[in-house]
């Protein structure tokens, strides 16, 4: 494993704030912030960054354990994230779960955040375009990447979501959901 993903959506008053990818081959389809984060092995940077999150809990240097001796951070992850694709500043962040991706034979694992405290608004950017509050419990499902109907409603309905999804060709072809 030698990478993760996260996706955040940012949470106001029964709404969330879903942009468009604005290029690649989910350009047009709604989603929610994040991208690519890095694996980390270094045991001295571990038992750093490890200290720090057992001080501060929650904080952006707060580790996930992955398999054998690898770390990641994603909460600093989605931070980057957000201010690079949306303009906003997570100002809170609540980690709901993890998917274990099957991306095309590759094992990557994607961190599920709801960001109910940002600024300013997100805007658009060359990544993400168009960012629209919808109302959660009418979300544009058909707009949205394919599987995101299968575990987006559950998050933002406040429920931790954890499971296994198979991608191949850009389709999702399997879900599992499982139970924390």
């Amino acid at each position: 494993m030698r990478r993760i993903w996260v996706v955040g959506f940012p949470v106001e008053e029964g709404h969330v704030w879903l942009p468009q990818f604005s290029r690649g081959p989910y350009a047009g389809k709604r989603n929610g912030y994040g991208g690519k984060g890095m694996v980390y092995r270094s045991r001295a940077l571990y038992e750093a960054v490890e200290a720090t999150g057992r001080a501060y809990p929650g904080s952006l240097l707060a580790p996930e354990p992955l398999d054998e001796g690898s770390y990641a951070l994603p909460r600093l992850t989605m931070a980057r994230e957000m201010l690079r694709e949306g303009g906003s500043v997570p100002l809170a962040m609540d980690l709901r779960g993890r998917i274990d991706v099957d991306f095309e034979g590759e094992p990557i694992p994607l961190y599920l955040f709801l960001i109910p405290r940002f600024w300013p608004r997100p805007r658009h950017t060359a990544e993400m375009r168009a960012p629209r509050r919808f109302p959660v419990d009418r979300l544009p499902l058909e707009d949205m990447i394919d599987g995101d109907r299968l575990w987006v409603p559950d998050l933002l309905a406040g429920n931790e979501v954890h499971g296994d999804l198979v991608m191949r060709d850009g389709r999702c072809v399997e879900y599992r959901a499982r139970h924390a």
